[in-house]
């Protein structure tokens, strides 16, 4: 009897940790993609510029209007420029993406947009949402990495 009492609280142990590698799995995988998605690259007033990413970055308002939601889509806002275009580096991203990924469960639907007017016509041009996409099974394979190595 003590002996399936072992064995029952051994797989109930393991079902709690696969559940919980499992969640920071998607998560970390959510948030790598997105800082992919926000990863300063080359543009037009800097060709030979940025991180790695294909962003590119003047003022930081386009990467500053990332936004995350497990209910609907973000949605472009018509009139959302920056006040001052000329203003480099002026705008930083907030941590509210970050909130809803830590909220967020296996099987959660995350919507990551933009809320930049012009968002769309840059991601055609420098395609940074294309890019992000891309890297969607290099970021997994790292989030396992991750869990794997927070585990070991």
């Amino acid at each position: 009897m003590a002996t399936n009492l072992s064995f029952s609280a051994a797989v109930e142990r393991f079902t709690t940790k696969t559940k919980r590698d499992l969640r920071a799995v998607f998560q970390y995988g959510v948030q790598y993609t997105v800082d992919d998605l926000t990863l300063e690259g080359p543009s037009v007033a800097d060709p030979g510029g940025g991180r790695g990413g294909r962003m590119p970055v003047r003022t930081g308002f386009l990467r500053a209007s990332v936004q995350a939601s497990e209910t609907s889509p973000p949605v472009m806002l018509q009139g959302h420029r920056p006040p001052n275009p000329k203003a480099r580096d002026a705008y930083q991203a907030g941590g509210e993406v970050g909130l809803v990924i830590a909220a967020a469960d296996i099987g959660d639907v995350i919507y990551i947009g933009f809320t930049a007017e012009y968002s769309v016509y840059v991601e055609a041009r420098y395609g940074f949402v294309e890019f992000a996409a891309a890297n969607w099974q290099a970021n997994i394979d790292r989030a396992i990495a991750e869990v794997k190595g927070r585990s070991a």
